[in-house]
C-alpha cells in the first residue's frame, strides 16, 4: 500500500482513506500518516475531503494536518475545495468543524472567499468555531458593511450575529454591545433589525 500510494497518489488515495476510517491501530495509522503526506498536493487533499471528510474531521487529523502544510498551501487546498465541492459536503465541512483548531480559520477564510453565496453564510454562522482576533474582526466587518447597504443582507448579518453571541470574549461582547447601545453609527432601522435579530437568536439558546 505504500508502495503503491508513492507512485500512484491519486488512485490510492479512495484505498488509504478507507483504510483510515475502517481500521484500528497501526494500519490506521499508517494510511493517517500517508494521507498527511499526501496531502501537500493541493489536489490530493481536496479530494481526501470530498471522499472521506469524516477521517480529516476528526480533531487529532486535522491538527496534524493544518501542522503539517504552510498556511498558504491549506488555503489554496480549500479555495479549491469550496469553488468545486457539492453543497453537501462543503456544509459538512464546516457544521463539523471541530471547535479550537489552531488554523482552522483559514478554512472558513477560504470559503468566505470562494464558495456560494448560500455556504458562504454557513461558514459565517460556524465562524464561532475559530475564535480568533482575526475571526470577531472579520464578523464584525460584516455587521457594519450591511449598514451602507440600501437592503442589508439579514441572513448574513444573523448569521455573524450568531458567532459573535457563540463566542466569549471580550473583544465580541464589547463590538455587540456598542451595536446595541448606540454607540456606533449604526442607521436606526438597521440597529432595530440587529435587535430583533439577537432577540431571536437569544430565545433559541445562544448566550
Amino acid at each position: 500500500m505504500i508502495h503503491l500510494s508513492e507512485k500512484d497518489p491519486a488512485g490510492t488515495l479512495p484505498l488509504l482513506c478507507l483504510i483510515h476510517s475502517e481500521s484500528k491501530g497501526a494500519l490506521q495509522g499508517i494510511a493517517e500518516a500517508r494521507l498527511i503526506r499526501l496531502a501537500t498536493e493541493p489536489d490530493l487533499l481536496l479530494e481526501w475531503a470530498l471522499k472521506c471528510p469524516e477521517g480529516l474531521l476528526r480533531p487529532q487529523v486535522l491538527k496534524k494536518v493544518l501542522g503539517h502544510l504552510k498556511r498558504e498551501q491549506v488555503i489554496r487546498s480549500f479555495k479549491l475545495f469550496f469553488a468545486r465541492a457539492p453543497e453537501l459536503q462543503a456544509t459538512r465541512i464546516l457544521n463539523e468543524f471541530p471547535v479550537g483548531i489552531s488554523g482552522g480559520a483559514d478554512i472558513f477564510f477560504a470559503a468566505l472567499e470562494k464558495a456560494p453565496a448560500a455556504i458562504q453564510k454557513v461558514a459565517i454562522a460556524n465562524l464561532f468555531r475559530c475564535p480568533t482576533p482575526s475571526v470577531i474582526a472579520t464578523l464584525a466587518e460584516i455587521v457594519k458593511g450591511n449598514n451602507y447597504k440600501k437592503s442589508p443582507d439579514m441572513e448574513e448579518v444573523e448569521a455573524a450575529l450568531k458567532s459573535l453571541l457563540a463566542i466569549n470574549d471580550p473583544q465580541a461582547i464589547q463590538f455587540l454591545n456598542e451595536v446595541l447601545r448606540k454607540r456606533r453609527g449604526f442607521r436606526r432601522s438597521y440597529r432595530k433589525e440587529i435587535r430583533r435579530a439577537v432577540e431571536s437568536l437569544r430565545s433559541k439558546g445562544q448566550p
